[in-house]
Order: structure tokens, then sequence, then C-alpha cells
């Protein structure tokens, strides 16, 4: 649950009701959130890009240093959206669902907030700068972004699709761009798709740019 300083609509335990239970505290992490993204798949990688480049914006609290009667406005109105890693996951499952661009647009505004989906949408349009990935994992061919939002957006993408089938054609595809890009999918593959390590590409990718990785 919240703590009473987060002012999120707590009540105080009383002393014996306090005492049944077990008391953990917990530290909102961009970096536990991103590899809880990586190894479920579950978040979006439009999503992961975004917070990337603004991990202020993993969540951001209304309630701190507001009074009762502030709370009260803000949730009752729409602006009561706002950014937590609970209401990114829902924003998540909307981007894949693949809505058209006013639903996309209303939806995201109505999870996040209007500000944050104004900025998310900028990222979300680097989607065009993308290369078609289904035919870059069959090929290892496309076009390269240079934008280092689009970057990311593909490093995750690739990483959801990564198996023993396209490896090789990913790296391949990777080796036209700048070393740190596949340094980056290739840490993130070995944290969270531990199995292709000793995959034949991978081998041969470590003789060449295993020092990289140090």
């Amino acid at each position: 649950g919240n703590r009473l300083s987060d002012q999120a609509f707590v009540h105080r335990y009383s002393g014996p009701m306090a005492n049944r239970v077990m008391w953990l505290y917990v530290a909102l992490s961009l970096d536990d959130f991103l590899n809880y993204a990586h190894s479920t798949g579950r978040i979006n990688e439009f999503v992961i890009a975004y917070l990337k480049l603004h991990p202020d914006h993993l969540h951001v609290s209304l309630m701190a240093e507001t009074t009762a009667d502030q709370q009260t406005k803000i949730m009752a109105s729409l602006e009561g959206a706002h950014p937590t890693p609970r209401s990114w996951e829902f924003v998540s499952r909307v981007l894949d669902s693949q809505p058209n661009e006013t639903i996309r647009l209303a939806a995201v505004s109505g999870l996040v907030g209007s500000a944050v989906a104004t900025e998310f949408e900028q990222t979300y349009r680097l989607k065009d700068d993308l290369p078609d990935l289904d035919k870059l994992c069959k090929t290892g061919k496309g076009k390269y972004p240079n934008n280092v939002g689009t970057r990311f957006v593909l490093i995750s993408a690739l990483l959801k699709k990564v198996d023993k089938d396209n490896l090789s054609n990913i790296l391949d595809y990777f080796a036209g761009m700048d070393p740190e890009v596949s340094v980056m999918f290739v840490q993130l593959m070995l944290k969270h798709r531990l199995t292709l390590a000793s995959h034949p590409a991978f081998t041969k990718w470590s003789v060449k740019n295993g020092h990289l990785l140090a």
C-alpha cells in the first residue's frame, strides 16, 4: 500500500493491527521497471523508449504537498490521470491493441495526463523511422535510424522478436550501425534471453566485439 507521506487516501493502522503484518518499504526504480519490461515483454517498446528519454516521467505524483481539498479537485478532474508504472502498463496494452489515432491519443491522455501524452506522442511518431522489423529479422537488412529515441524503440522491439532462427540476421543488421548500438542490444539479450548466449551467431559477434562488453 501507500505510505502516509504519499497522501494517497491512506489511513493510519492501529498499533495492534500494524503488529499483525510485515512492513517492507520499497523504492521506485526505473532500472527495475525496465528489467521487468524486458523480461516479461509486457511493456510496449515505445513506452520503454519514452521512459529512457524521460526517466522522471515513470511516476509523477499528484498528491505530494497538496491539501485535502486540492487532492479532491485533482481526482475529480480528467487530469487525475498521471504517470505511474501501472498506468504505463495500461498504455502498453492500448498500443498493443493498435487503435486508430483518435482512440490512441484519447486513451493515452486518459491514462497519463494530457501533458505527458503530448510528449509521448512525439516518441510514438518515431514509428515511421523504424525499418520493417519482420523483413529485418528475415534478411538482416533494413534502414538505419539515427535518432536516439528511434534506436531505443528498435532495440526494445527486436529484443521481443529475437530467437535462435533470426539472431544471426539481427546481428548482421546491427553490424551496419555504431558498435554501441549492437552492444546495448547484446547486453539486454544476455540479461533477458540468456539461452541465446550459446548461439553460433553470438559467438561470432563476441569474437569481434566482445571487448566492448567489458
